[in-house]
């Protein structure tokens, strides 16, 4: 879920359902018209995760290997114009280091280029960007990089001109318990990380006592307040905001939420909150308007309808 200021449009791009067969497509919302557009209604084999360009108007998705029958040195392109997916030939890429889950991407408006953070097959991360113009890749070697993990999100700062990454897991497919909870802020000028030593959200554990993985995608940018965006089904909303010149805080600030597995939607909402967001839902055209009117700002409303496929949520301000 990527929002195009170019076209003012929010673009989603759905994935991994289907067991990497995704049949979902590419569309997009109008917030002016309050309507959706099937740009496509269907994804190139082997797509799972995919990152817009908005620069050039295209779609950048690394194939999972085994399914595209393309093997490895392949990207698949959306353009928006066209509406068409088109394979392209490329080497030397990340695809290699993709372990059969997903690696993040953000796209970088300071470099005009798709972010992919990826190594799950390890040791290390590696840094990698793609020319939509050029259509390649480019490894960029950075320092002091976090150790490899698997279902990372990674969102974009334009402000400060950084990337953060936050946990997830580090590795193995067990990999629902042991969460990371550490936070990276990668300056691609420099080609430097710097590990902010806050702590993020309270660790969350199940009831079986073991510390589960969460937050796999939800993480955005807030331009006008200029902070960082964390969402989770669980641990509720939190902000994060980067300041290159401040020491990091000593702990998360949790205002007295806490946190348990499957909870987050029924906390009250904080003293003082109202529902002041009533015209903005007033656009979506759903039968649970009325219910989104009387929400209260600063809280989580569970939606129901069961598990989603693929079991991921994107997050986008």
């Amino acid at each position: 879920v990527q929002y195009d200021d170019k076209r003012q449009l929010v673009w989603l791009g759905a994935g991994v359902a289907n067991g990497f067969a995704g049949s979902q497509g590419i569309w997009s919302y109008d917030p002016k018209t309050g309507k959706f557009d099937a740009g496509s209604t269907n994804l190139a084999p082997g797509v799972v995760r995919m990152c817009f360009d908005p620069g050039n108007g295209l779609f950048v998705a690394q194939p999972w290997p085994k399914s595209n029958g393309m093997g490895e040195g392949s990207t698949m392109i959306f353009t928006v114009e066209d509406r068409k997916w088109q394979a392209v030939r490329t080497a030397p890429s990340p695809q290699p280091l993709w372990g059969g889950h997903l690696f993040p991407m953000t796209y970088d408006a300071g470099l005009s280029r798709v972010v992919a953070i990826a190594g799950e097959k390890g040791p290390t991360n590696e840094v990698w960007t793609f020319d939509g113009a050029a259509r390649q890749w480019e490894q960029l070697p950075t320092s002091n990089g976090p150790s490899f993990r698997m279902r990372s999100v990674i969102a974009a700062d334009p402000d400060n001109k950084v990337i953060m990454l936050h946990g997830v897991h580090p590795g193995g497919y067990t990999a629902d318990q042991g969460s990371l909870n550490d936070t990276w802020i990668l300056d691609p000028a420099a080609r430097t990380w710097r590990e902010i030593r806050t702590p993020g959200p309270t660790v969350l554990k199940s009831a079986k006592g073991r510390v589960e993985t969460v937050y796999r995608q939800a993480l955005a940018y807030d331009t006008d307040r200029r902070r960082f965006t964390l969402a989770d089904p669980d641990l509720g909303v939190w902000v994060f905001r980067y300041d290159p010149k401040a020491e990091p805080g000593p702990e998360c600030v949790a205002g007295g939420f806490v946190p348990a597995v499957g909870r987050a939607a029924t906390n009250p909402p904080p003293d003082g909150a109202t529902n002041t967001c009533k015209e903005v839902f007033r656009i979506l055209p759903s039968p649970l308007n009325p219910r989104l009117l009387e929400m209260a700002d600063h809280t989580i409303m569970p939606l129901g309808g069961g598990r989603l496929p693929g079991d991921e949520i994107g997050w986008c301000w």
